[in-house]
């Protein structure tokens, strides 16, 4: 692993992070390393055709997690809408 590069689950912490206020700050817990703060002071746009497959990858990732966002709060929102019950009788053995 690189240490240059933040672990995925700091990514997604970062990237959930408001940055209308900067400087803004990101943390969560590393699991071996304890309690990780990032600083963010500057957010520039990514550009959509970059060439470089670090850029690439960093939004392909940023794709799935919006992606895994959205599908979660569907997900809510369906199971608040249409509550499930299990009937246990239905389930036991005949």
């Amino acid at each position: 692993m690189d240490t240059n590069k933040p672990p995925s689950q700091a990514l997604q912490t970062i990237f959930k992070t408001r940055v209308d206020r900067l400087p803004a700050y990101a943390g969560f817990v590393s699991p071996g390393t304890g309690y990780v703060i990032y600083g963010i002071n500057t957010v520039k746009a990514a550009s959509p055709n970059a060439a470089d497959p670090e850029a690439r990858n960093l939004l392909a990732h940023y794709d799935r997690s919006v992606t895994e966002e959205e599908l979660n709060a569907w997900v809510a929102t369906l199971r608040d809408k249409f509550p499930v019950k299990i009937k246990q009788s239905a389930l036991e053995k005949r």
